[in-house]
């Protein structure tokens, strides 16, 4: 989802507009779930925006608060499970940046030598 220059700044003030109260258990469980919305988009982004990287904070804090209040919840499992699967995902598609800039190296040294040779 693409969201134009103009919309960014919008953005990232509803996100920190999104209360996370932990005095009261149902509005912080629906704000997890908005928050949940933009944290899939962030980890779709190779390079999120500062609106999503906000919004992966709060989602955090947020379920560090529901986990405090409520832990036996089955919720709480859900969006553990969700981080999990989250930095998960961003590991591997570190790695995959990795394996791409080192075989684009290789690459260019071979070429290089080639070139020279």
């Amino acid at each position: 989802m693409e969201v134009s220059q103009v919309e960014k700044p919008d953005k990232l003030n509803e996100i920190l507009n999104i209360k996370l109260d932990p005095n009261n258990k149902d509005e912080l469980l629906q704000s997890l779930t908005t928050l949940l919305i933009y944290v899939d988009m962030w980890a779709k982004e190779s390079h999120p925006d500062e609106y999503l990287i906000a919004a992966k904070s709060k989602f955090d804090i947020g379920v560090a608060f529901f986990q405090a209040i409520d832990p036996k919840n089955p919720m709480v499992n859900f969006f553990l499970q969700k981080q999990k699967e989250l930095k998960e995902k961003k590991k591997k598609d570190n790695i995959w940046m990795i394996l791409f800039i080192v075989g684009i190296l290789t690459f260019l040294i071979v070429m290089y030598f080639v070139v020279d040779g």
